[in-house]
């Protein structure tokens, strides 16, 4: 787990990282969450879904099968964790899976388990910083 802090003039961020099919992005009236411009990289908008409770159909729905990189900010706190997925909406199901939150902090010590339980999912925001092929993911991130 790789540990970070972003200074970006007024503000300043902690993250959390690990590392362990070609999708286009969604054009904005094909999404339900609010595209963005990813500073990361400026060929390629980021949808950000504004809370990870009430938009959960729209978010697994937009991402079944697609292999991407995503980012959870905790909105109360700024800190966030930025992960890869090769089902970016199987991995957002696992995050609100208590049982799933419950093994994680049993085997690992999970921070974004523990954040989602303690602050509660209408805290955090999901976002999805660009698709990309399952093989590049680890670069990606």
């Amino acid at each position: 787990m790789a540990h970070s802090a972003i200074n970006n003039e007024n503000f300043l961020l902690r993250c959390y990282s690990t590392s362990a099919n070609s999708t286009e992005n969604p054009t904005s009236s094909e999404s339900k969450g609010t595209l963005a411009k990813n500073h990361l990289n400026e060929n390629k908008d980021m949808i950000i879904y504004d809370d990870m409770l009430s938009m959960k159909r729209a978010i697994i729905e937009e991402n079944t099968q697609k292999s991407g990189i995503y980012l959870i900010t905790n909105k109360s706190t700024g800190d966030f964790y930025i992960g890869q997925a090769g089902d970016l909406a199987k991995r957002y199901k696992d995050y609100t899976n208590p049982g799933y939150l419950n093994r994680i902090n049993d085997k690992v010590n999970s921070i974004i388990g523990r954040a989602l339980k303690k602050y509660g999912y209408l805290n955090f925001t999901f976002t999805v910083l660009e698709y990309c092929e399952k093989s590049d993911l680890n670069a990606r991130e």
